[in-house]
């Protein structure tokens, strides 16, 4: 399968996709370094909720999830 925008190969209709991915997919041409790039940005993501912080805040300053000390659980 493919995605109609931007032709980049996904493994089914319901795989994450969005909008962003065509752009990357259309600058880069290469499916991996997309998916790469999405992970980064969901496990930045994750990272802020598990550290506390709100969207405005994750998004305002990179450094309060970046350089935070990782949490033991």
């Amino acid at each position: 399968m493919t995605c109609f925008n931007c032709g980049m190969h996904t493994n089914s209709p319901a795989e994450y996709h969005p909008y962003a991915a065509c752009l990357m997919f259309e600058a880069a041409r290469d499916g991996d370094t997309v998916e790469a790039n999405l992970r980064a940005v969901v496990e930045y993501g994750m990272r802020a909720q598990a550290l506390g912080l709100s969207l405005d805040e994750a998004m305002s300053d990179i450094r309060l999830v970046i350089h935070a000390p990782a949490r033991s659980e």
